[in-house]
């Protein structure tokens, strides 16, 4: 039995789950953070042929995450068979995600001659800039000829 002021205990319960998962989300995020370090784009150089190599990348580290929690009288809504009378409901849900890349963006070559940075031209994606520019243009279109009709 519980008083107003105090939370059942399937919603205390709920609760300290939530405040764990809580602290175990910013634990992950703290550790992808650490992750987002100077040797993660810049790669180990690589010496060949009188020449040094250096590989430089980008990282992307995107996540999100959620989580509530409910509590109302639940008599108005469900049959009396159902709930004793007066018996509060309650409830939650956490949910969390998440994504990282990585992508090669350019070489530094380092010899005799000098220093030179060579791009890494990634078609993939100017392809799908290139497919999205022309489905807007002709959804563009198409809509001109239904209005001029």
């Amino acid at each position: 039995m519980t008083n107003e002021n105090q939370a059942p205990a399937s919603a205390q319960s709920a609760l300290e789950a939530l405040q764990q998962m809580t602290g175990t989300h910013a634990n992950l995020i703290e550790r992808i953070g650490g992750a987002a370090r100077v040797d993660a784009v810049v790669g180990q150089p690589v010496e060949m042929a009188g020449r040094t190599i250096v590989p430089l990348a980008e990282t992307l580290y995107m996540g999100g995450y959620g989580g509530g929690l409910g509590s109302g009288d639940t008599t108005a809504r469900q049959p009396a068979a159902a709930e004793p009378e007066g018996q509060h409901g309650f409830g939650g849900g956490y949910g969390g995600g998440g994504t990282a890349k990585a992508r090669a963006v350019a070489v530094v070559e380092i010899s005799a001659a000098g220093v030179r940075v060579v791009p890494v031209f990634d078609w993939t994606s100017l392809g799908l800039a290139a497919l999205a520019t022309l489905g807007a243009l002709l959804a563009a279109r198409a809509r001109l000829n239904r209005v001029g009709q």
